[in-house]
């Protein structure tokens, strides 16, 4: 099961984001995305991967980093 964010004062927006187990006790950093960059950031940007589905939730998890082989060199 991949778990909901409920986002806004009244909760009116549901989020889906799936993050590794060692990330779990902090779902809302964009910590873990700053580290080596991602899709839409680059490292040392923080960022969260939000979907409004858990399907979207799970392929933007399994996304490619295009900025990993500028952090391994």
């Amino acid at each position: 099961m991949i778990p909901a964010i409920t986002l806004g004062k009244a909760g009116e927006q549901v989020c889906y984001r799936v993050i590794k187990p060692a990330y779990a006790g902090t779902p809302l950093s964009g910590a873990g995305a700053a580290r080596q960059g991602g899709r839409f950031n680059r490292p040392g940007q923080e960022a969260l991967y939000l979907s409004t589905d858990e399907a979207t939730a799970l392929a933007e998890y399994k996304q490619d980093n295009p900025w990993r082989h500028i952090t391994e060199n």
